[in-house]
């Protein structure tokens, strides 16, 4: 052997103790983990009232002062019914002013038709001039416009007498009043509140981690607080899309199937719900991977010591973490921390130490 290769056997030798030390397996990697369950949320008892569906507030169209009201909170009445009246006077006179240039503006046009009759007759016996007769056909013309505007006016002036009465616009129930007798309100200024007895609901605010587990159309069941025994089936018409700041509720609408005459307005009624609610899975928000409009968590296969990427569909859950709508089954263990540095396939082990 040369004095060549005596030099590089060592180097060769050294190289390959680098290749094996790059060869060595990647160690296994602890994780923190969580077997997830589908849970069916608690159920829950609430208080609410029973509210009309259907209610206005009615006012005057017209400014004026009132001057009879004859209706007070809790009255029934029926529609077309006369709730209140303001001063008629000012609007009287308006109509009679009307009147007046109405009767006045059809007298000219009358005087102004016979002149132009004349005046066409005139001009066939060849007396009168063509333009004599233009002009008189002119000022007919004009008295005839003239007629119709003031018509219009004693029409507008009659429908404005007609405001000074505020009517029911349906059978119905005062639920609040605003003004009273002497006191003069502007136009559109609330008078009362009237609502529609016959089509009732149930308005409760429920805790927003609840409220978002539901969708219109559930069924509830809603009792009549005084009297537990007196029950109605209802269904969910209307969720508040958001909750309230202060008290993180949701106000929900229910509609009352055929509810009895002692499920009144203003009543406090207990509502549950009235079949199961769904199951669902919840994860924390670290244990989701979030790849542009992707959503990923990690699956730890125990038997083969790996955690796997998978596809998943979630969804915001109240009060933190996610709801998964689709890709995790019951009974799956995730990992719940780290996912951000796993990845697919990787060797993991189980251990609270984890990242």
């Amino acid at each position: 052997m040369t004095l060549r290769g005596f030099v590089l056997l060592p180097l060769l030798l050294l190289a390959a103790c680098s290749a094996e030390e790059h060869e060595v397996a990647e160690p296994v990697r602890p994780v923190r983990s969580m077997v997830v369950e589908a849970q069916r949320p608690m159920g829950f008892s609430l208080p609410g009232t029973v509210e009309p569906r259907i209610e206005s507030r009615l006012g005057f169209r017209v400014l004026g002062r009132i001057v009879t009201r004859n209706v007070e909170t809790g009255d029934t009445v029926a529609r077309n019914d006369v709730l209140a009246e303001l001063d008629p006077t000012a609007l009287d006179l308006a109509v009679r002013s009307a009147e007046a240039d109405y009767i006045s503006a059809r007298a000219q046009l009358a005087e102004a038709a016979g002149v132009a009759f004349r005046q066409s007759e005139l001009l066939q016996a060849r007396a009168a001039t063509q333009a004599n007769f233009e002009a008189a056909d002119r000022q007919r013309r004009t008295a005839e416009a003239l007629a119709a505007s003031n018509e219009a006016k004693l029409a507008k002036a009659r429908e404005q007498r007609s405001y000074a009465e505020l009517r029911a616009d349906f059978d119905g129930v005062v639920l609040a009043t605003y003004a009273e007798v002497g006191q003069v309100v502007n136009p559109g200024q609330p008078v009362l509140t009237l609502a529609r007895p016959d089509i009732r609901e149930a308005v409760v605010d429920i805790p927003d981690e609840a409220a978002a587990l539901l969708t219109p159309g559930m069924s509830f069941n809603v009792f009549l607080e005084l009297d537990r025994n007196l029950r109605v089936v209802g269904t969910i018409r209307e969720i508040a899309p958001s909750a309230d700041p202060a008290t993180r509720t949701r106000r929900v609408r229910i509609s009352l199937d055929n509810p009895s005459a002692d499920f009144r307005l203003g009543s406090t009624v207990r509502v549950t719900p009235g079949q199961e609610m769904p199951l669902v899975i919840r994860v924390p928000d670290t244990a989701v991977l979030t790849e542009g409009d992707n959503s990923f968590v990690f699956i730890v296969d125990e038997q083969a010591g790996v955690a796997r990427k998978q596809a998943v569909k979630v969804e915001p859950a109240p009060m933190g973490g996610k709801i998964v709508v689709s890709g995790v089954e019951s009974g799956s263990r995730i990992a719940t921390a780290g996912v951000h540095t796993l990845r697919d396939g990787q060797a993991v082990k189980l251990g609270g130490g984890g990242l």
